[in-house]
């Protein structure tokens, strides 16, 4: 049994079905053979492969590359690779897994089947009653015992909505059954008919009697259509509430209580149509640390552009960076502090902006102080203006994040790299389309090791993974942005969503900013100051056209998680 989706249009998928008709093995790294790869004929696949070379459907599948993280008992954590093909010996399968085949010989274990659906499901795999095989004992009272409660009642409801629709098709029903929904015909066909009422076609075991009636069903009623807004009278009356700082110290932020939000939402759920004219549903929304701004938001919130001395760059990245900030103030406090001494600045001045000691100009302004103390030159005061690689450079790879190892798999030698892993990634020339794919051709990078054989290159990582910073310079800006990127580790590949794109022209940076929740947002300090402009949603952006916001282009993107 195949146990990858390996390639869907051959009809490697994962549940299919084979029998190898041979194989081909290699030499391993201490001179045992390895399979390398291993040709199957596919059992009965959705359609006739055909692949040159090989006869009607038989498929190659080679061996692929995985990593376990396995943990001592002292607490010793290393990574294993193995190569393998994945299939498995297909010795049995289960239920669930076998929906939908049909067998000519249907071997089954009812033992450990938990209730009637599984020995429907595992019994009517056969293709006939003779070439069904039943191994071991198993239960009878699971499909003798009765439908439960519940089911009874479903199918006693289903044997009325039958004769109702009979009488509809044969314009026989009553003009006074006219429900629109299931609850509210079967009421009405219950009240003409009476509740002993039962249809002649209703089987003898679900009839219903006197002393195991059906009665006359509930009103149910159903939540209608209505747009969701927000209501301006309830934020109009903001309430105070104290959130927790990581700090342990209380801060008082005034915002719309997330509780009031929900329980208002909530009570709106079950009201009839009536009753919704006179009241507006609201829509809640993960909580946010309100940043620069008095009233809680959902929207990002911007740093208003300096004319004395430009701060264009920093505004573009560091409203970016305090949209993550928000989410998440505690975590993020921490993760700028392991990036540099700057990023760490930045968080330590995004919580003074929220217990309301400075704003956020004043958070950028005591970085760039920072900045212009450690190198005058790249981060000059007044018009001149900072480049976004250079601000990129500092702020990101001033602490290392991790090492790179490489390891010989023919020889078992591993050697670390004088390289270190920091929180930015530079593209430096136009070689191929995506962002993806340089972090791709970077991570397949090999080293020959001493024995002549290619060393593999593995990313190991001080901590978990949540954030990179992508650095677009000159030569390099065509790329196209990727939505998300994939960060090979010793254990499992990290995804990250992009969270923020700095552009950059006509001696002017701005910025998109990307929700969680994919909404995507326009700041320039210039022309929107404090405001951020709602421009959609980011699926309806593609990769290339990410790159521009007008005439400006690309130079930076962030991803974080």
């Amino acid at each position: 049994m195949i146990r990858n989706n390996d390639a869907t249009e051959l009809c490697i998928t994962k549940g299919q079905e084979g029998h190898i008709v041979g194989w081909k093995s290699g030499i391993g790294s201490r001179g045992q053979i390895v399979l390398d790869t291993l040709f199957v004929k596919l059992d009965r696949p959705a359609k006739t492969i055909n692949i040159e070379g090989l006869p009607e459907n038989v498929i190659p599948l080679v061996k692929l590359k995985k990593s376990v993280k396995c943990t001592f008992p002292n607490g010793v954590s290393i990574p294993v690779r193995r190569s393998q093909v994945h299939v498995l010996p297909n010795f049995a399968m289960t239920v669930y897994s076998s929906q939908g085949k049909t067998r000519p010989n249907n071997v089954v274990i009812l033992n450990s089947c938990r209730d009637h659906l599984s020995y429907y499901t595992a019994l009517s795999r056969s293709s006939t009653a003779e070439g069904t095989v039943i191994i071991q004992g198993f239960n009878p009272s699971k499909i003798t015992c009765g439908a439960s409660g519940y089911l009874r009642q479903e199918f006693r409801e289903l044997e009325l909505m039958d004769e109702i629709s009979q009488l509809k098709f044969e314009d026989h029903l009553p003009s006074i059954i006219n429900g629109h929904l299931r609850n509210a015909i079967i009421r009405q066909y219950q009240k003409l008919k009476g509740e002993s009422y039962v249809p002649e076609i209703v089987p003898e075991t679900l009839k219903w009697t006197k002393s195991d009636p059906m009665n006359i069903l509930k009103v149910q009623t159903d939540t209608p259509w209505c747009l969701i807004e927000k209501n301006k009278n309830l934020i109009a009356d903001q309430q105070m509430l104290v959130i927790e700082h990581n700090a342990q110290e209380q801060i008082p932020v005034e915002m719309i209580s997330h509780s009031q939000l929900y329980n208002h939402s909530k009570s709106l759920k079950r009201k009839a149509k009536g009753d919704l004219s006179s009241e507006k549903a609201l829509i809640t929304k993960k909580r946010r640390t309100a940043l620069g701004s008095a009233i809680q938001t959902d929207n990002p919130v911007g740093m208003i552009w300096d004319s004395q001395n430009y701060s264009c760059s920093y505004d573009s990245l560091f409203t970016i960076l305090g949209d993550i900030w928000v989410y998440n103030p505690t975590k993020w406090t921490r993760n700028f502090k392991l990036m540099s001494s700057y990023a760490k600045k930045l968080g330590s001045g995004f919580e003074k902006v929220v217990s309301k000691e400075i704003n956020l100009e004043d958070a950028r302004n005591s970085v760039r102080r920072l900045l212009h103390y450690r190198s005058p030159i790249a981060f000059p005061d007044g018009t001149l203006g900072v480049d976004i690689g250079d601000l990129l450079l500092y702020m990101f790879t001033e602490k290392s994040i991790g090492k790179i190892t490489y390891n010989c798999e023919h020889c078992g030698v591993r050697s670390t790299s004088a390289s270190k892993i920091t929180s930015l990634f530079s593209v430096t020339q136009q070689r191929l389309s995506t962002i993806q794919e340089y972090l791709d051709a970077t991570a397949m990078k090999t080293k020959k090791c001493t024995c002549g054989h290619d060393a593999i290159k593995i990313y190991k990582y001080n901590s978990s993974v949540n954030f990179q910073a992508i650095s677009l310079p000159p030569g390099s800006q065509e790329v196209k942005i990727s939505k998300s990127i994939s960060l090979c580790t010793d254990t499992n590949p990290i995804i990250l969503p992009i969270r923020g794109v700095i552009y950059y022209g006509s001696g002017h940076f701005v910025s998109r900013i990307i929700s969680p929740t994919g909404e995507v947002w326009y700041h320039d300090g210039i022309e929107t100051r404090r405001q951020c402009i709602r421009e959609g949603y980011l699926v309806d952006y593609t990769e290339n056209n990410l790159r521009l916001k007008g005439t400006k282009i690309c130079v930076g993107v962030i991803y974080a998680l």
